[in-house]
């Protein structure tokens, strides 16, 4: 259920749904749900990285390229992942719940995220439904990757290890077929 209906969505409109399914979450505080989530979720990450290796080397590789998170997810909850990580220095901005009034697939976040990294165009590589919605009513090129976890290996054989933002985005655009380095 989490895979199809929660993934980019707010946790809040998850626990709502998911409440309308189990009928004793009824009675159940969903602040308290979530506070014990995000409490949980922030320990997991502040002492191991849940970015693999793949990914943190194709960070390297864009760290001179205007990059943002948009996320679904608190704020308390990114900042911890990106920070157990080591990679929030990649990030010039982070969107995340608190940050907009009306939350993914609505355009708002990548729009805010866009406004804050000065570019009017760019790729979005997204896992979620909402996600790709989202990114495409604010005019971005959308990639979609199966999960987090899969970014470095899609991009890179899906794409090619030539990450040329042009390149890429004629790729995705359809004017390559193949993008790779000679």
């Amino acid at each position: 259920m989490y895979r199809d209906d929660g993934i980019g969505q707010p946790d809040p409109e998850f626990l709502r749904r998911l409440a309308r399914d189990i009928s004793s979450a009824e009675s159940t505080d969903m602040n308290q749900i979530l506070s014990a989530k995000d409490r949980n979720f922030i320990q997991l990450v502040q002492n191991q990285s849940l970015i693999p290796n793949d990914t943190l080397k194709l960070l390297r590789e864009l760290r001179n390229r205007p990059l943002a998170i948009v996320t679904s997810s608190p704020r308390s909850a990114a900042t911890a992942l990106l920070e157990g990580s080591g990679v929030s220095h990649f990030f010039s901005a982070i969107v995340c719940f608190e940050d907009v009034l009306t939350p993914k697939p609505d355009p708002e976040p990548y729009l805010i995220a866009m406004r804050r990294l000065g570019v009017t165009t760019g790729i979005a590589f997204e896992d979620s439904a909402s996600g790709r919605t989202s990114a495409r009513a604010a005019g971005l090129h959308v990639v979609e990757v199966p999960g987090p976890r899969d970014l470095s290996a899609f991009v890179r054989s899906n794409i090619g290890s030539s990450l040329s933002i042009e390149q890429v985005s004629a790729f995705i655009q359809g004017r390559a077929t193949v993008v790779r380095n000679a």
